[in-house]
């Protein structure tokens, strides 16, 4: 996640993973939480753990959906990451 300006106040945005064709905990783990930015720090990385299978099942997806900012507007609350079937 990355904010459009680095802050001179603490901001804080809580996350959240949602099932889209990837499903936990066969997929990936479930994962939520704060993202809390620091005064002049713009980006944070939100790992989430996929679980791999020998399984062909294409490729799946999932959501990060984002909201209850402090100090801060959330512009687009959803994410989608792809986990790419290599079996």
């Amino acid at each position: 996640m990355r904010l459009s300006r680095s802050d001179e106040e603490t901001v804080a945005v809580g996350f959240a993973t949602q099932y889209g064709s990837a499903h936990s905990p066969g997929d990936f783990a479930f994962g939520k939480g704060p993202l809390v930015f620091l005064p002049g720090q713009k980006a944070k990385t939100v790992a989430v753990k996929v679980k791999g299978d020998r399984r062909s099942e294409g490729n799946e997806t999932f959501f990060l959906k984002l909201g209850d900012p402090t100090n801060a507007t959330v512009g687009d609350g959803s994410g989608k990451a792809t986990i790419v079937d290599d079996d």
